[in-house]
């Protein structure tokens, strides 16, 4: 009972002190730990395999993109284009026949929206609707 009623060391002012700190005795019957009627059970030792694959393992190199490929990209755009975007899909998707409306995505949107525009910078270059709209764009 008198441990109990002891007040514990002050182990940050030791620690930033440099002193060495007493360090406090627990009972032998507080101990915890394993009973010593239980048995220790060991992990079993992982097997190693018989031999050695015949190949080696494939080491994954960069490929170069196919056309059909998607990678995720991040624009920042207007709340308005947002909205308007969110209201395009709708529209699209209740114009689409029924079968096809699980493959109508703002992405699909997006992809094909800029798939034309730059299609048409391409062909037009400065009569483009792109440049024309960056000219005037404030």
């Amino acid at each position: 009972m008198a441990d109990q009623d002891r007040t514990p060391p002050d182990l940050l002012g030791s620690l930033l002190s440099g002193k060495k700190q007493e360090t406090s005795r627990i009972p032998e019957d507080h101990k915890a730990g394993i009973p010593e009627s239980q048995k220790i059970i060991k992990p079993a030792k992982k097997r190693q395999p018989a031999s050695r694959p015949a190949h080696p393992p494939k080491v994954k190199t960069k490929e170069a993109p196919t056309p059909g490929d998607k990678i995720k990209a991040t624009f920042y755009i207007s709340t308005e284009i947002s909205e308007a975007l969110e209201l395009g899909w709708i529209q699209l998707r209740t114009l689409t026949p029924k079968k096809q409306r699980g493959q109508v995505s703002k992405s699909l949107i997006v992809e094909l929206s800029l798939q034309e525009t730059l299609q048409d910078l391409r062909n037009e270059q400065t009569n483009s609707r792109l440049v024309l709209k960056t000219r005037g764009h404030k």
